[in-house]
């Protein structure tokens, strides 16, 4: 889904780098969070409530849709069931559609970067996001790193 690598390569690391700075305000927010005021319930406990809010507001939601070849049905790909009810040993493939659903956390508002799980976007034809406000916006893949799943 990258055209241009030399650009693709500066997005992931400009990426990579508001991540970072993104993991810093929330991990900030969270020491803030645990001196802040005790719960009003009574007990000593401190109250996560500020830093919920000023932190979700950056979830989204995020729509996937996509085709992928696969058998009709994942429980005929079993050789003992295709066996079983007398079917040819390999499965036939077909493409199938697919929507998925999943969240992510934006690590910038102004140029648009949403940080999700890789896996999530596999063999994405079409990505939408939705921010808590219930706008929607078409997305699209700047990086991903599979071993991480981001």
């Amino acid at each position: 889904m990258m055209a241009d690598q030399p650009s693709a390569r500066k997005d992931w690391n400009q990426l990579r780098a508001r991540l970072f700075m993104a993991a810093i305000v929330v991990l900030s927010t969270f020491s803030a969070a645990k001196a802040a005021d005790p719960s009003p319930f009574g007990n000593d406990l401190p109250s996560l409530a500020p830093m919920l809010e000023r932190v979700v507001p950056s979830v989204v939601s995020i729509s996937v849709k996509g085709k992928m070849t696969g058998s009709a049905d994942p429980l005929l790909s079993d050789p003992f069931l295709r066996k079983f009810f007398g079917l040819p040993e390999q499965p036939s493939l077909s493409e199938r559609s697919f929507q998925v659903a999943g969240s992510g956390v934006i690590v910038d508002g102004q140029e648009g970067y949403v940080l999700t799980n890789s896996h999530l976007l596999d063999n994405a034809d079409e990505i939408t996001v939705t921010l808590l406000d219930r706008r929607s916006f078409p997305a699209k893949i700047v990086g991903t790193d599979p071993p991480t799943d981001i």
